[in-house]
């Protein structure tokens, strides 16, 4: 499996957060239950330095994703196909990554992300020239929205591991790139995840858009965590998280496919 991050974080704190008296690291979860997980840092996040141009754009982000998948398939060459798992922007990401007919992966997990069949996507404003804008503690605390599932504990840990990581903000261009994102075009299983608080998801949403990627033959659905929020895979539902990620996964990894 491949982890891909959202807009503002890296994959330390997005998928690998370590939390004191808490399991809510993503990739020790998956590898408890036998799961190959990897993370990426994109181009300008984490560790990873920015890209020449100054800033990343979808389909450079696609093609990278593209190149890590082949480097897992090559490390891994008796197991079966990665599945692909983006978190917000990473999941629009991995939709757009999704169209080249190439990608060698044996499903998709959007979390966290939806849009109208058919909406369009418009650039933002060019980031200024100079240095990036600093990450704040409050950008960072503000994806804990549900206080039912997200332990000050977690909270804290998250603002401290995520400033650490990224302390400016990645520039980013480009976004009508995500135009190109064609539901008719995905040919490999589709689960749609989020979280039934996450105020980034307008209701219905994910789900007329896995009915448009069904109606094109591709298996695709829909599971909501109750009490989650945008950071669902973190709080207190990490592992009803974990469960509909695992499950998909062993679905998509049978012969007969996802049902």
């Amino acid at each position: 499996m491949l982890l891909v991050h959202g807009r503002t974080w890296s994959a330390r704190p997005g998928f690998d957060l370590q939390v004191p008296g808490l399991d809510r690291s993503v990739l020790a979860s998956l590898a408890s239950r036998g799961v190959a997980a990897y993370a990426v840092d994109l181009r300008g996040y984490g560790e990873t330095p920015l890209d020449p141009s100054g800033a990343l754009t979808p389909q450079r982000a696609a093609a990278d994703i593209s190149a890590v998948l082949g480097w897992i398939a090559s490390r891994h060459p008796a197991l079966p196909a990665p599945v692909l798992v983006g978190w917000s922007r990473g999941g629009a990401i991995a939709l757009l990554a999704a169209r080249d007919a190439r990608l060698r992966v044996a499903g998709l997990v959007v979390y966290g992300f939806a849009f109208e069949p058919g909406a369009r996507f418009g650039d933002a404003a060019a980031a200024r020239p100079g240095r990036p804008a600093a990450n704040t503690a409050d950008a960072a605390r503000s994806d804990f929205v549900s206080p039912d599932v997200a332990e000050p504990a977690l909270v804290r840990a998250f603002v401290e591991q995520a400033l650490a990581a990224d302390p400016f903000q990645a520039p980013v261009a480009g976004e009508a790139q995500f135009n190109l994102i064609d539901p008719a075009r995905i040919r490999v299983p589709v689960l749609f995840l989020y979280g039934r608080r996450d105020p980034t998801i307008v209701a219905g949403q994910a789900e007329r858009l896995a009915a448009r990627i069904r109606s094109s033959g591709t298996p695709s659905d829909v599971v909501v965590l109750d009490g989650g929020d945008h950071a669902a895979h973190l709080e207190a539902t990490h592992e009803a998280w974990i469960d509909a990620v695992v499950r998909f996964v062993r679905h998509v990894s049978r012969p007969a496919g996802f049902r």
